[in-house]
């Protein structure tokens, strides 16, 4: 709840509706298929895969990839940058 009155604050232009379905949101409903760690991925290959109800999937896609992307492009290049 806290969290949802944060967002009142920052984003004064949006519609109370808006908060109340962020409230109301159900994560129960979301799975999430990923590569095993450590395993050798080739490009064009899935990381991870979410599958579940669109409007909540879509929420999550910003901060997963964010929390993908990094830390491959860094595990990436220290295997290009060997000595």
């Amino acid at each position: 709840r806290s969290d949802i009155d944060y967002l009142r604050t920052i984003m004064p232009g949006c519609e109370s509706g808006y908060f109340e379905w962020l409230l109301s949101l159900d994560c129960s409903a979301v799975k999430m298929y990923s590569m095993t760690e450590g395993s050798i991925v080739f490009a064009k290959e899935p990381l991870l895969r979410v599958e579940g109800p669109l409007a909540v999937v879509q929420l999550l896609e910003t901060t997963l990839l964010n929390l993908i992307n990094f830390p491959s492009l860094v595990a990436t290049n220290a295997t290009r940058m060997r000595l």
